[in-house]
């Protein structure tokens, strides 16, 4: 055998050794999604404060009254229970970029109030107290993201391609 074919045989096998290399490390990463999903958690469950508010608004569903129930605790639960994670996450910055998560809160520029910042012809299906509870804001923001856009994503995603949902 020359020096060539030597040569040949081992650039073949080096070749075939980085490609192997490159697809099992390619295939040993993590997805966008599953990085996207353990860094959502981890957001979730930074302190025990979160995961008390989160506990909390489980048992305020279940009837019982709790005192440590947040607006984003409720529509944590909500919007868990409806949707995914990556959902949640969605909703969460847009009502955070919205009102941050001030259900008082209102537009001097047009009708828009609440939470979810939505106006007087979005709202016009939600009950009466809308102004007042912040409960009714996340229901009818929940109800307006399912009937428009099918998910909090696709609205974030609406929103940040558009300036609003």
């Amino acid at each position: 055998m020359t020096r060539q074919q030597k040569s040949n045989i081992y650039l073949a096998a080096l070749a075939v050794f980085l490609l192997a290399s490159c697809f099992f490390y390619k295939s040993s990463l993590p997805t966008p999604e599953e990085i996207a999903k353990q860094r959502i958690d981890e957001i979730l469950h930074e302190s025990p404060q979160e995961q008390r508010d989160y506990n909390s608004a489980v048992i305020e569903r279940s009837g019982r009254e709790t005192p440590t129930e947040t607006p984003q605790s409720y529509a944590e639960v909500i919007v868990r229970e409806r949707w995914d994670l990556i959902n949640w996450e969605a909703f969460n910055l847009l009502i955070d970029r919205e009102s941050n998560w001030d259900y008082k809160a209102q537009n001097p520029n047009s009708s828009a109030l609440g939470l979810g910042q939505m106006t007087k012809g979005s709202r016009a299906n939600c009950k009466d107290d809308y102004a007042t509870n912040y409960k009714t804001q996340i229901n009818c923001m929940v109800r307006y993201i399912s009937s428009r856009f099918g998910t909090p994503e696709k609205a974030l995603q609406h929103s940040n391609r558009f300036g609003w949902y």
